[in-house]
């Protein structure tokens, strides 16, 4: 990260300059002088984040003071967005997308929701009309007639710093349902309407909604959605399907919860059922593996329920009870904890602490302490970035951090995972590996300079993952060691065939349970299970058990987790080193490649903004000169682009090619064996790729 900022003025204004008709004199006022800074900061490595801080305080002066509760700020951009489908979110943290920014009935609507949603967060907010130099807060909407960059900007007043929080507000095609950002239970709507119309074919869209109790205000906005609408036909012309009419459970929810008869005061009512006529289907989106996560009271019920249909159908193979598991859940299960933060907030605060802590300890492991040679005699040094990610994994492992996206292979089966040597064997042995009793030695030294709230905060959140961990460790060595107990684990979670009957009799009786599984991806039906005993008995050595926190809010619950293990090779077997290795290059290059794809496309669509408003304003002489503009602007923005690509591509390319000479100099059976390539005695090859 380049500080120089004498530097950094230079360069902002030598590019300025080659802006037609600029002076080259920067204009902090400027939205499209500050997009160029934007530009000139990510090529002088600035982290995206500390730039967007920047940036934002500069456009902004007058509403700088929010910007230090970013995690705050994560809350409510989060949950707004989560509520709304007509609102899209923004990577950062500060602006929405909307379909219309001038339906103030409906941003209204938004902040009574941020009003009710966190009264304890919460002390103010109103809907205001800025422009890019920041509006006066707090102020009455105000109107900015004649003024470029207005835009309306929600702002709300945190409670307990009396700060407030501007949300930018704009139009744009990034809106749920135009963009692709399709929920679930928005495919569920529209295949209820494309069942409908199959089984009617008078019926159009607005009748097919009514027949199947689909709210035609929530599903005529993805009438646009070509690839939507295509999905959902395909799935409800499926010959697998009945032609039938279908009904839409929706927000609906069962009459009674039956757990109720195994001694649990269970309130929860969710249906297992998306949509039904003469069947009870439960949709599944592939890629989404989750048969259930439930709080304490669910997460005894499937567990009692599994033992009740184990005890009946399969009596001679089940010898173990539940009892000592619906204990511990009664007893160290965190149930609606208040604290200030998010649990994603109190992870990122510990990784900011923890990561550069850890990586210096590999670094010394790897290169001084141990001396590790390659076999030219030289110490290698792992990259920074390797010793980060090593460090990241191994809190992943002990559930300190998230797991999610690049980081679900991180599996306790392939522990060498980012600090391996050119063998592909790992570095970081024996006592060197990263124990939770070592993880609370540090924790708790770096806990003694921090403030009592934070104390206090932060004990709960280890304390809590040291009980999930050995809960999930019991279940795993105990009662999950019985495959059938899982079967029915399996079965009860798909269905709710007890949670909605009450009892352990395999026969529908109740809207809410489901009878069977339809799995689908974008081309259509990816599975199809009829009968979810079946189902239950095909996956019970892939059903897995996970504890963890329910809920990223401030309001926090323990909650068990149980998801069918996808069929990945990396996680169950080992990946080969030549597919790590590829997988890290691609990964690295990545990172890079998006901050350079979100910063260019950023500066050129301002650039292009301002030539058309100029072909707009330009006189008919003149409007040849302005087209050219806009050409020449189109122009360099393709060159960037391809230039961008192509480095991407070049650059994994050269560095993979690297590491295979690296390997070839060390042998042919060494390459053959990090590529995954067996020699066979017919002096053929035999390659094993997952």
């Amino acid at each position: 990260m380049n500080t120089n900022i004498s530097k950094i003025v230079d360069e902002w204004s030598y590019r300025l300059s080659l802006i037609e008709g600029h002076d080259g004199l920067p204009d902090i006022e400027s939205y499209s002088d500050l997009t160029v800074l934007k530009s000139v900061l990510s090529d002088h490595k600035w982290p995206v984040e500390i730039t967007y801080e920047l940036l934002y305080n500069m456009e902004h002066p007058l509403l700088k003071e929010a910007a230090g509760n970013p995690a705050w700020r994560d809350m409510i951009h989060g949950g707004v967005a989560k509520k709304y489908n007509k609102i899209g979110k923004q990577s950062n943290n500060w602006s929405w997308v909307v379909e219309d920014v001038e339906d103030e009935k409906f941003l209204k609507g938004v902040i009574e929701y941020i009003k009710t949603t966190w009264p304890d967060d919460v002390l103010e907010a109103k809907l205001i009309q800025g422009t890019s130099k920041g509006g006066t807060l707090p102020s009455p909407m105000e109107n900015h007639n004649g003024e470029s960059g207005t835009f309306p900007m929600i702002v709300v007043k945190r409670k307990e710093s009396k700060e407030w929080n501007a949300f930018k507000v704009t139009r744009g095609g990034a809106a749920k349902g135009k963009s692709g950002s399709v929920k679930g239970q928005d495919y569920e709507m529209g295949i209820v309407v494309e069942m409908n119309k199959r089984n009617n074919p008078s019926y159009d869209d607005k009748a097919a909604c009514d027949k199947g109790d689909v709210p035609w205000k929530d599903y005529q906005r993805f009438l646009g959605n070509a690839k939507y609408l295509k999905t959902c036909y395909d799935i409800a012309h499926s010959s697998k399907l009945k032609k039938e009419n279908m009904k839409w459970f929706g927000t609906g929810q069962a009459k009674k919860n039956y757990y109720s008869n195994l001694g649990i005061n269970a309130s929860n009512k969710t249906p297992k059922t998306d949509l039904y006529g003469s069947t009870f289907i439960s949709l599944k989106k592939d890629g989404g593996s989750q048969l259930m996560s439930g709080t304490a009271d669910d997460a005894k019920g499937v567990l009692l329920a599994a033992q009740a249909f184990t005890q009946k159908h399969n009596p001679k193979v089940f010898n173990q009870t539940v009892q000592k598991m619906i204990s511990d859940i009664e007893t160290n299960f965190a149930r609606n904890v208040k604290t200030p933060h998010t649990i994603n907030s109190i992870r990122e605060k510990l990784q900011e602490a923890w990561i550069p802590h850890r990586a210096d300890e590999l670094k010394a492991m790897t290169t001084v302490k141990k001396g590790y040679k390659n076999k030219k005699g030289k110490k290698t040094d792992f990259s920074q970035t390797k010793l980060d990610r090593h460090a990241q994994a191994e809190g992943i492992l002990l559930q300190i951090f998230k797991s999610a996206g690049k980081w679900e292979y991180v599996d306790k089966n392939n522990p060498g995972w980012f600090l391996v040597d050119e063998k592909g064997n790992e570095v970081v042995k024996g006592t060197d590996k990263l124990t939770m009793n070592k993880f609370q030695t540090w924790f708790d030294g770096w806990l003694k300079g921090q403030s009592e709230a934070i104390k206090k905060e932060m004990e709960f959140f280890v304390d809590q993952v040291v009980k999930h961990k050995d809960m999930e460790d019991a279940l795993q060595k105990g009662i999950f060691q019985s495959p059938e107990f899982k079967k029915w684990c399996v079965y009860e979670a798909a269905t709710g065939n007890y949670k909605y009957t009450g009892t352990d009799a395999l026969a529908h009786v109740a809207d809410a349970q489901a009878d069977r599984l339809l799995k689908f991806d974008d081309a259509g039906i990816k599975e199809w299970a009829p009968d979810l005993e079946k189902y239950a008995e095909k996956n019970k050595n892939s059903v897995t058990a996970t504890i963890g926190f329910k809920t990223s809010k401030s309001s926090k619950s323990s909650s068990l987790r149980m998801a069918l293990q996808e069929e990945k090779q990396f996680i169950e077997g080992s990946p080969t080193k030549f597919q790590n290795e590829v997988s890290n290059i691609i990964d690295d290059e990545l990172v890079f490649f998006y901050e350079q794809l979100d910063n260019g496309l950023d500066f050129y669509s301002e650039l292009l903004e301002e030539g058309l408003k100029d072909m707009w304003k330009k006189t008919k002489a003149n409007l040849k000169k302005a087209a050219k503009k806009v050409q020449a602007i189109a122009k360099k923005f393709w060159k960037w682009l391809t230039k961008l690509i192509e480095g991407l591509y070049n650059n994994v390319i050269k560095k993979t090619m690297d590491q295979l000479k690296i390997w070839g100099k060390e042998g042919a059976m060494i390459l053959a064996s990090n590529l995954g390539v067996t020699p066979l005695k017919t002096n053929k090859v035999e390659i094993n790729l997952p």
